[in-house]
């Protein structure tokens, strides 16, 4: 798929245009675009990608609460399923789950289609170039953390969590 300037869908041209949005408006794009992807969806992919953990799924799983969002998901404070559960999500964990985010986006062509919609709404969110080297260095810098290490650095560490339950 395309975007109206005939760009691919790329993780890194959605991850563009995500970061383009929040520059522009101000504002978090998950914060006004909440439904761009089903909350389940997302948090079962992560799973399969290997970005929470099986106790994580549980964990939500057992939750009581309906009231799951995206927000929630991808850069909640302690919330036990998150992508960073335990910690602040500071800038570069923001960065990284634009990117999570992004990744899902550009394997599912109905969200395209949905971001598309959003971005196409607004003609200031399509011209990303006057940031595009700005936001190319960002994202390069993102992908060449990793995800595991940046959720051990929020403080979520599943092993010390299961040494402290088996007393060891």
């Amino acid at each position: 798929m395309v975007d109206s300037k005939g760009v691919e869908l790329t993780k890194k041209h959605i991850y563009k245009l995500i970061r383009n949005f929040e520059f522009e408006a101000g504002e978090d794009f998950v914060d006004q675009n909440e439904s761009i992807v089903n909350e389940r969806c997302m948090l079962f992919w992560m799973f399969g990608k290997g970005y929470i953990t099986g106790k994580q799924i549980t964990m939500y799983a057992k939750d009581s609460s309906p009231l799951v969002d995206l927000n929630d998901i991808l850069t909640a404070y302690e919330v036990p399923f998150a992508l960073f559960p335990m910690g602040q999500c500071e800038e570069d964990a923001h960065f990284k789950a634009m990117e999570v985010l992004a990744e899902l986006i550009s394997e599912v062509p109905h969200y395209q289609e949905r971001l598309l919609e959003i971005v196409n709404e607004y003609e200031r969110f399509t011209s990303y170039e006057k940031y595009d080297e700005a936001f190319e260095e960002e994202y390069n810098e993102s992908m060449a953390k990793d995800l595991k290490k940046m959720q051990v650095k929020y403080a979520y560490v599943e092993d010390s969590e299961e040494e402290t339950e088996n007393g060891n």
